[in-house]
């Protein structure tokens, strides 16, 4: 021991000589250098807050979910309750509960629970406990002898029909009417009349649809986040057709083709709206994407008489 103690006594006294040897200052008659400030930062984006705290309630499963602004959490439905925590980026949310992990995603204002049917969208004021829980959708179905289904939905403003083979999920996007055909594809459907009012150029508003809401559907969809690998409008010269765009969507294991088209629907007494229908279908599989496009028809606008 003393063996070690004394040759790093040794090694500590040749470092201080070492270091005595070395000039870092100025020498005679020299002045110090001036060292020039370090430059200022500028803050490129806000930092990500984390989800609004406050209550959130799902339409279709009759359940509730709290955030309570510091990681926690607290879910009731009639049937069960459960709290834990949770930990956020801008994209998911990670619930853990008793050691069990459930996973979300973010879809415009509200959250789509994994293993849970709906989307919990945010209460306006008070707490979802004394809310009370509605499940009155405005949405009508008719099935017709020859194997096609008309649906309306009136909250969304929009009405189409589908084969009887393919399926209308409810509330699977908030604020969008999605059929789906059992396998890989889907049709969703938006009147975005007002979110169009204010934008005058169909090219423009396609552009920002094709980027922002088309990602996210894919999210919601397929449950993975997408790569946009190629986007484009197209110029097809359909009368009535306000834009349409085309782009190849990757997430996973899917790499999806999807085609939007813009157009108005109007009313008897001349009210025009703007309809989005979007076709989500294998790339390089034209059979699904035909199906989609043949079987998924006449969206058009709809409001109770």
């Amino acid at each position: 021991m003393k063996t070690k103690a004394l040759r790093r006594a040794a090694l500590a006294l040749a470092a201080a000589m070492l270091l005595g040897s070395c000039n870092f200052g100025p020498g005679a008659g020299e002045e110090a250098p001036t060292l020039s400030p370090l430059p200022q930062l500028a803050v490129s984006a806000k930092p990500y807050e984390g989800p609004e705290e406050g209550s959130y309630f799902n339409l279709e499963v009759d359940c509730g979910l709290y955030l309570d602004g510091e990681g926690g959490f607290r879910f009731t439905s009639a049937e069960a309750f459960a709290e834990g925590t949770y930990t956020a980026t801008e994209s998911e949310i990670i619930f853990v509960c008793g050691g069990e992990e459930a996973r979300g995603f973010f879809s415009g204002d509200g959250i789509s629970l994994s293993g849970v049917r709906g989307i919990f969208l945010p209460a306006e004021e008070g707490d979802f406990a004394s809310l009370g829980f509605v499940a009155d959708f405005d949405r009508e179905y008719e099935q017709r002898p020859d194997g096609v289904r008309s649906l309306s939905d009136f909250g969304l403003q929009l009405g189409l029909e589908y084969p009887d083979a393919m399926s209308a999920e409810e509330n699977l996007i908030a604020d969008a009417v999605v059929i789906y055909d059992g396998d890989r594809g889907f049709v969703t459907g938006r009147n975005v009349t007002d979110a169009f009012a204010a934008d005058a150029k169909g090219e423009d508003f396609m552009e920002t649809y094709m980027a922002e809401r088309i990602p996210a559907d894919f999210r919601m969809l397929y449950g993975v986040d997408a790569a946009v690998e190629t986007s484009a409008l197209l110029d097809e010269g359909v009368a009535g057709r306000i834009a349409s765009a085309e782009a190849v969507l990757t997430g996973g294991e899917e790499r999806i083709y999807v085609k939007c088209i813009m157009y108005t629907s109007t009313y008897a007494d001349g009210t025009v709206n703007y309809i989005c229908k979007s076709f989500f279908a294998p790339e390089g599989d034209p059979k699904a994407f035909n199906a989609l496009a043949n079987g998924v028809v006449n969206m058009t606008a709809v409001r109770r008489k």
